[in-house]
């Protein structure tokens, strides 16, 4: 990504996939497991909201978290 314009809005999209995340250190992937359990915990989400450039002043107009609950339910007869 290029260093955004100063003065012009910059949208920034984050998907969270454990495909992309590895075990700090270790460098082996992570499971969809171990993904979960860390997503499950989350108290506080840090949004750096700086680039490469000293920045004088930086704001977040809108921050969308979009939460999917997938719920199996089965039922036995």
């Amino acid at each position: 990504m290029n260093q955004p314009r100063p003065g012009v809005p910059l949208t920034v999209s984050v998907d969270l996939l454990e495909s992309v995340f590895v075990h700090e250190g270790r460098g082996s992937k992570v499971s969809r497991q171990q993904f979960m359990m860390v997503l499950s915990d989350i108290r506080v989400l840090h949004i750096r909201a700086s680039y490469y450039t000293f920045v004088s002043r930086v704001s977040c107009v809108v921050v969308v978290v979009v939460v999917v609950v997938i719920r199996l339910v089965v039922v036995c007869w």
